[in-house]
């Protein structure tokens, strides 16, 4: 599903322990998404992750109080194998993966039309790479 129309479809996870950027997210994100769900930790996010609600992005800060994004990250890509796009938040630029469409880093502080627009990208690479190999 290309996400070059409305975004209503789409189902967001927020991984992130900071209560205002939560809200802060959600705030902005909700009128765009059919759900936006909040973890608060990297077990948390995993266990959210692993249960019967399929994301199509995933929205995971770098810094964590019990892990980091980039383990997050991993553990989403290595031992659940799956392709959700995944973008990094941070208030500084940590090391991030190459040659993955379907990750990208937004440094903070950001605006949600930003937010938004990182997601729509990720979204349509996804849709264009899933397109590509069906072909």
């Amino acid at each position: 599903m290309a996400a070059s129309g409305s975004l209503k479809n789409y189902k967001i996870l927020i991984v992130d322990d900071d209560p205002d950027l939560q809200e802060y997210l959600r705030a902005g994100l909700d009128p765009y998404f059919s759900l936006v769900m909040i973890a608060t930790t990297a077990e948390e996010a995993k266990s959210v992750i692993g249960g019967l609600c399929k994301f199509d992005a995933i929205i995971c800060d770098f810094q964590l109080p019990d892990s980091d994004g980039l383990k997050v990250y991993q553990w989403v890509r290595e031992e659940k194998e799956m392709a959700t796009p995944f973008l990094m938040i941070s208030g500084y630029s940590p090391l991030v993966p190459e040659g993955d469409l379907a990750f990208d880093f937004l440094a903070k502080p950001f605006h949600p039309q930003q937010l938004i627009g990182q997601i729509k990208k990720l979204l349509d690479q996804a849709a264009h790479q899933a397109s590509s190999s069906a072909s």
